[in-house]
């Protein structure tokens, strides 16, 4: 899966949320939702450059460790490029 694929699949998530949450379906609207959190979480960190595409099976459905690898890109950017 590219970097494109996960804001495609992020955006069809979080509109399948919508209609769930619509239609008073909460928990299955919260399980896309944070799907969706998921893969957008994982194109920042692409974009960012602070994980690559080989990391992203070790991240697995854990978006802290996306915003860990973000946090510390940050800190170092301050004093050198990722």
């Amino acid at each position: 899966m590219n970097n494109e694929d996960l804001i495609k699949i992020a955006e069809t998530d979080i509109r399948a949320s919508k209609i769930l949450y619509d239609n008073k379906l909460y928990t299955q609207a919260l399980f896309y939702f944070q799907q969706s959190v998921e893969k957008v979480s994982k194109y920042i960190g692409l974009q960012m450059a602070c994980i690559s595409e080989s990391m992203l099976k070790n991240i697995s459905h854990d978006p802290t460790k996306v915003f860990a690898k973000m946090f510390y890109c940050i800190k170092l950017s301050s004093t050198s490029p990722c």
